[in-house]
């Protein structure tokens, strides 16, 4: 979301946005609290043939630390498995985001790697830590 600095910045994220999700390479969920948009999480860089996606989410300030992100995440990883077909996730966080990663660790992630300049926050290119969780398979009767 660094990126957001205008409504067409932000109006150009969205038609963007549509663009991938039509085309099957992006999944987005809002995150609503109270009828209230607090957040978003997605799946992108999705690739089928690697039964695999990447992970991005945002969160307002005022609901960080009330395990909010924690239930989207878990909801998101059943529909990643159930309805996409997804047997891995990744998430990559700066390596100052200590929330994020503390959000991947809580949810099973294992961190495998990291990336010196993968991460761009306030326009400063940073480390990245690569954070990989493998699916188990739900089967529905």
């Amino acid at each position: 979301m660094d990126a957001m600095h205008s409504a067409q910045d932000e109006l150009n994220f969205l038609d963007y946005s549509v663009q991938k999700m039509a085309n099957g390479g992006l999944w987005m969920m809002t995150i609503l609290v109270d009828q209230q948009v607090v957040g978003m999480i997605d799946i992108h860089n999705l690739e089928p043939t690697e039964q695999s996606g990447e992970i991005g989410y945002w969160l307002t300030a005022n609901q960080r630390g009330q395990g909010v992100m924690a239930q989207a995440l878990q909801q998101l990883e059943q529909l990643a498995s159930q309805q996409l077909g997804l047997s891995q996730l990744r998430i990559i966080t700066a390596m100052t985001n200590e929330d994020s990663q503390a959000v991947a660790k809580r949810a099973g992630y294992q961190q495998i790697a990291d990336f010196e300049g993968q991460v761009t926050v306030a326009n400063v290119v940073q480390t990245g830590l690569l954070y990989v969780k493998k699916l188990a398979k739900i089967t529905t009767k």
